[in-house]
This record gives structure tokens, C-alpha cells and sequence, in this order.
């Protein structure tokens, strides 16, 4: 066995990873107090955004996430 090459972890996905990143960002968003109206709205065929949410003031805000697929920065 000293000579057998370590198992190698798969990757995630690109959308994996994105789709986790949006979920942690709505996630803290509803923790300081918006409301989340949409996730992954559609806007024409191509394009969507990430995250609709609402503050509580009332100010409609429009989230573009972007997660890194390491935590090294």
C-alpha cells in the first residue's frame, strides 16, 4: 500500500458552488432583516438575478453573489 496514490476528492460544480453561495447570502440577508421576494429570477432568456429581497425600510434591492470556490482571497 505505500506506494498506492491518495483518493482524490471531487470537485463541485461551478453551479454547485454558486448555488451555495446564494443560499449563505439569503441567508444573511434574512438574519439583518430583508425579506427574501426571489431567487434566481429569470430576466430574459439569458440573464437572471441572484436575489431579490426587500429591507425593512422598505428599499427593494437586487443581488449579484459571487463565491469563490476556495477560501484563500
Amino acid at each position: 500500500m505505500s506506494g498506492d496514490k491518495p483518493a482524490e476528492v471531487e470537485k463541485p460544480s461551478k453551479d454547485a458552488i454558486g448555488l451555495w453561495g446564494e443560499k449563505r447570502a439569503a441567508r444573511e440577508l434574512r438574519r439583518n432583516g430583508y425579506k427574501i421576494l426571489g431567487q434566481r429570477v429569470r430576466v430574459g432568456r439569458r440573464d437572471e438575478i441572484d436575489i431579490v429581497a426587500k429591507s425593512r425600510d422598505g428599499i427593494l434591492v437586487f443581488v449579484e453573489v459571487k463565491t469563490k470556490a476556495y477560501e484563500r482571497y
